[in-house]
């Protein structure tokens, strides 16, 4: 392990055990293993099971066996279970800890992580009262960021607004030119309970190759949509963003992974 992983909490460092099974497997380095199990996890979430299998089959190499996928799918299953506690424990995304610690970020994308306690400040500094007070079902508070990394930003605008008022409705929108941090995303919003789109993309040329829409309060939490519209599309029938964004969140130190 690095020394990066060795210097995780505990519970993260579990997980990291989890996924070193498949690389024991398969061969596969680290950094393969967390994207297919990343992907994985947002196909559950979309009770997608097509797609999932078709991840694990390309996940396994042909001299794997069938007690090898079992144990693999095991591994991830209890990897994902992990995850979801250390990140309801911790109260903040944790899966971003991960990806910088098994090296999984871009230098080619540009990729420079905002840490979550500036994510709380500059929620804290960008979200009042009066948002709160003015965030309805019918007209919920939108916040966007272009270059949404694994979405820490928009968790901590979600938080920040709830700790105003926990009844206040916000939704929100990320892209990402990079999947995995799209994915990741994906993740962090279901499981922090927040509404909102991420798109795979790019918010400069506004080319986008996937969407997916989140929202905790319907099943399956995930909707895959994989022919998504301009970036002005709806978040909901509804629901348009008023000039892609009303609060921006986004740092300009970084390219499009703001994790």
């Amino acid at each position: 392990m690095s020394d990066s992983v060795d210097n995780l909490d505990d519970d993260l460092a579990e997980i990291v055990g989890y996924l070193t099974v498949s690389r024991d497997v398969t061969g596969h380095r680290l950094t393969r293993v967390f994207r297919d199990w990343v992907e994985m996890a947002v196909c559950a979430f979309e009770s997608n099971d097509e797609v999932y299998l078709d991840v694990l089959d390309r996940h396994m190499p042909d001299h794997c066996d069938q007690d090898d996928r079992r144990e693999v799918a095991e591994a991830f299953s209890e990897a994902l279970g992990e995850l979801l506690t250390s990140t309801l424990d911790k109260q903040r995304p944790v899966i971003g800890d991960i990806y910088e610690a098994i090296g999984a970020n871009s230098d080619a994308f540009g990729q420079f992580f905002t840490g979550w306690p500036l994510c709380r400040t500059k929620a804290r500094m960008t979200i009042t009262e009066d948002d709160a007070l003015e965030a309805t079902v019918d007209d919920p508070l939108t916040v966007a960021d272009p270059a949404c990394g694994s979405g820490r930003l928009l968790v901590a605008a979600a938080n920040r607004l709830h700790d105003i008022d926990p009844s206040a409705e916000i939704a929100v929108s990320g892209t990402d030119k990079d999947q995995l941090c799209a994915h990741m995303a994906v993740l962090n919003l279901v499981i922090a309970n927040v509404r909102g789109r991420v798109r795979f993309g790019d918010s400069i040329t506004m080319e986008y190759h996937r969407e997916w829409r989140v929202d905790p309060r319907v099943r399956p939490p995930v909707q895959r949509v994989d022919d998504p519209d301009s970036p002005m599309d709806r978040l909901e029938e509804e629901d348009e963003i008023d000039e892609y964004q009303q609060v921006q969140l986004t740092f300009a130190e970084r390219g499009e992974a703001d994790d």
